[in-house]
């Protein structure tokens, strides 16, 4: 990341919401010649990258764990906090409902870091969830800008 220059932060938590909001990001950076960080929360003491569905998610982002920041503690606070650190021009979180961005559909994560984010945060429905059969073969395929 060039010292200095802008970013757009992609906050995830793994699942298909994150996924399209880190889309939704890549090309908001890309568009404002902005850079892009993706930032994972983890709770004290968690790995966070050796399950199975996680190294999905890393492969259909075409990100490797290395390019993912982590930070320990509450999501939200994490988040807002990091987002304040470098300064970022947006945040991007997914959300795990399809019904829209009304404050009470947001988990409490989002409203949390929309109420207390320094800039603004752009919401992005996940629209479906994982397979809920531990050990199911996971099959990711991200949204681009020409599928729409």
């Amino acid at each position: 990341m060039e010292q200095g220059r802008a970013c757009v932060l992609a906050a995830t938590d793994f699942s298909i919401g994150a996924l399209n909001a880190l889309e939704e990001g890549r090309w908001i950076a890309w568009r404002g010649a902005m850079d892009l960080q993706v930032l994972h929360v983890a709770a004290p003491g968690t790995p966070w990258h050796d399950s199975p569905v996680t190294a999905e998610w890393l492969r259909a982002a075409s990100l490797t764990p290395s390019t993912v920041l982590v930070r320990r503690g509450l999501a939200w606070v994490e988040i807002v906090r990091h987002a304040r650190e470098v300064s970022a021009a947006l945040i991007v979180i997914g959300t795990h409902g399809s019904s829209g961005v009304q404050m009470m559909n947001l988990g409490s994560t989002a409203t949390r870091v929309a109420t207390s984010a320094g800039c603004p945060v752009l919401f992005v429905p996940g629209g479906r969830e994982w397979p809920a059969a531990e050990g199911a073969e996971v099959v990711v395929e991200p949204i681009t800008r020409s599928d729409l």
